[in-house]
Formats: C-alpha cells, structure tokens, sequence
C-alpha cells in the first residue's frame, strides 16, 4: 500500500519529497501550498499616522519677529493710518520672540487695533483703562486671561504700581506689554498724530479670568485708584524733594539734641536721599 505524505501549511515541495513517498504531482503541491499560504491571515504594516491638522482655532502663520506683523498690518485697512502704523511698530518691538510665538498673528492684530482704538480720545491729565474678557466676535481675539489695558500720561512707577497691585490682590500677570509712544492731541484729546508731541504710557497686561462684570468693574476701580496715587506722588515729588533740601540746609541752625559730628551725618544723609537715592511719597510736619 502507497502512503500519501500530505503537505502541512507553509511547507515546499521539497520538504514533501523529503518524506519521500508523495505520489501528488509537482503542481498539485504547488497548488496545496499556494492554498495553503492564502489561508494564513494577512499581516499588514500599521499605516503612517498623518499630522494631525490643525484647528482653525489655531493659527498656522505666526511669526517669530514683529516684521511679518508690521507688514501684515500695512497691507491691510490699519496701514492706512500712518500713526497706526508707527504705534504697532513701537508695540510689536517691545514684544519678546517667546510672547510672539505663542500667539496667533490675527490675535496680535486684534490687540494692537484695540489698543489704537482706545488711543483715540484722552482727556488731559485723565487716564483712560479697560478691563474686559476677550472675546472672539466682539474683539477679534479670544484668551483664558482677562485683559487691562491703560492709556496715561508717562510718569515713573506706572509698571511697578500697577503689577504690585495685581500681586496684592492675589493675580498673576501672564503677560506685559508697555510701549510709550509720543502723540498729539487736540483741544478736546482726541489723537492727531503719533511719532512727535508728549509721551504716554500704553499697557496692556493679562491676569487671570475675572469671573462676570461686577469683578471686572472692581478691578477697574483700583487700576483708576492706583493710577491717582501714582500721580499725586508724582506730581508732589518735586515739591517734596526740595522740602528735604531746605530742612538740610536748616539743620545747622536748629537746636538738635545731638552734638556736632552727628548733626553732619544727618544733613549727608538727607543731601543724598534728594540726589535720586528716594522715592518720596509723602511727608507729615
């Protein structure tokens, strides 16, 4: 009796005459092992996964310095206005290139045209402060932070004052801007001109989310407040500084319970304090 060696799957010809005794033709164990084969599940290779697109939320073209800003904006309605132009471009060049990149151009066009736009009317000696949640249709540009922005006369302490209050109230500021362009105005305050005339002190800052609008007005409040503090040590710092001057040149005329060599410490110390070595603030008599 012939014993008829099957092919297993997967296994040639050769291994089938190897047992010697197949009585199948060449081509019915090609036939068997080309079944066999076909029988064998596919294993396919894990397709390339594709970049991810991005959402429109997020814009594609955002650039690393303030050139592709400043042309974008001169192409465009805002170029039209040559203190618009001068204005951003004083703006975007106060910008750092980490703050650049993490924000979509439309986005930075949005806040210089909101900025310029809160330029326009400014009484004197008035500042001008907005404090708002960013909003997409209304504004043109949309955040997770609250927004304050300021338009003053430039003085000293403006930055300083402003942030310290934000610490004291228990805010971070995520971001700053500051640039203090010169401008005209007319009798009224509305801008005439940027490039030439007195310097103001721009600032835009964003803190946390301020929750609905009666925490934006209370923060409104206290921006005007610190403002005013501001000015008031401003404006009497130079009456105040002559004040020590002239208690300086007094002192060798006083009766002081403190003898001489003392007496000269004391007028060095106040004669350097007004040589810009103190912020006055205030004084009592």
């Amino acid at each position: 009796m012939k014993k008829t060696v099957k092919a297993s799957p997967g296994s040639s010809p050769a291994s089938s005459n190897a047992a010697g005794k197949s009585s199948a033709p060449k081509a019915a164990a090609k036939s068997a092992a080309s079944k066999a084969a076909a029988s064998k599940p596919a294993t396919s290779k894990p397709a390339a996964s594709k970049p991810a697109i991005p959402s429109k939320a997020v814009v594609v073209d955002v650039p690393s310095n303030p050139t592709g800003l400043l042309a974008a904006i001169k192409r465009g309605a805002m170029g039209k206005d040559a203190g618009c132009v001068r204005f951003c471009d004083r703006l975007f060049d106060r910008v750092s290139a980490d703050d650049l990149a993490a924000r979509a151009s439309a986005d930075w066009l949005a806040i210089a045209r909101g900025l310029f736009e809160l330029m326009q009317t400014r009484k004197a000696r008035t500042p001008v402060v907005r404090v708002f949640n960013p909003e997409l249709k209304k504004d043109g540009w949309s955040s997770p932070h609250t927004a304050i922005e300021i338009v003053n006369d430039d003085m000293p302490f403006l930055v300083d004052s402003v942030s310290l209050a934000m610490t004291r109230a228990g805010m971070t500021v995520s971001m700053l801007m500051h640039p203090v362009p010169s401008v005209t105005r007319d009798g009224r305050g509305r801008l005439t001109g940027v490039g030439e005339g007195r310097p103001e002190s721009i600032i835009h800052l964003e803190i946390e989310r301020l929750a609905d609008a009666e925490a934006l007005k209370q923060m409104q409040a206290k921006v005007l407040s610190v403002l005013a503090d501001v000015r008031a040590s401003v404006e009497d710092w130079a009456s105040m500084r002559n004040k020590m001057v002239q208690i300086a040149d007094e002192l060798p005329m006083r009766a002081l319970p403190v003898d001489e060599h003392r007496r000269n410490e004391i007028r060095n110390f106040l004669r350097w304090a007004t040589d810009d070595h103190f912020t006055f603030l205030g004084y009592r008599e």
